[in-house]
């Protein structure tokens, strides 16, 4: 981050560039001092404003061409580990028109899980990208996002359709972690 640069200002978060979501070493920066010691104890670490808000996660599946074929904002309502434990499907427009917009200016292809926050604001700013199928993606599937059979359409030589308009809006996930035993 160069001092000179348009700065957005207190508070930030500093966190991974290449992390896995659970946290362990992200930070809450206050001021300046907290900056310029974070800055200097994480160097590959990246800064970005600390957004209040909702946290979103986008399921994303395009065609070979790069044509979205799924985008599924889910809205994180609880997370253990990184991974969501319950999930509401939101089919905000403005959310689903982000998410095409950076999809194709990025030109993701196949599986991908963008995540972000809805700012009070009602802006949408998103925090990351991962080229993979995020661990809450099953809830848009079992929501009407047949994307297994869209990848087999593809598979088998065929083009696919978008089918974000079959997933039912306002549907609910929530899973836990558990181990049952048999004494």
């Amino acid at each position: 981050m160069n001092p000179n640069d348009p700065f957005p200002g207190f508070p930030l978060t500093a966190k991974e560039s290449c992390g896995e979501g659970r946290g362990g070493d992200s930070f809450m920066i206050e001021n300046q001092a907290d900056l310029d010691f974070y800055s200097k104890k994480l160097p590959n670490h990246i800064f970005q404003r600390f957004v209040q808000g909702r946290e979103f996660s986008i399921d994303w599946f395009s065609d070979k061409n790069g044509v979205p074929a799924v985008t599924v904002p889910r809205e994180r309502l609880a997370v253990h580990a990184g991974e969501v434990m319950m999930s509401r499907i939101e089919l905000d427009p403005d959310i689903i028109e982000s998410a095409k917009k950076v999809g194709t200016l990025l030109q993701l292809r196949d599986p991908a899980n963008l995540q972000g926050i809805l700012g009070e604001s009602g802006k949408f700013l998103f925090t990351d990208i991962n080229l993979r199928f995020g661990s809450g993606a099953v809830h848009s599937v079992q929501a009407g996002a047949d994307i297994s059979g869209m990848i087999f359409q593809e598979l088998a030589g065929g083009s696919i359709e978008n089918k974000s308009n079959s997933v039912t809006n306002g549907s609910t996930m929530s899973r836990f972690h558990d181990a049952l035993y048999d004494s």
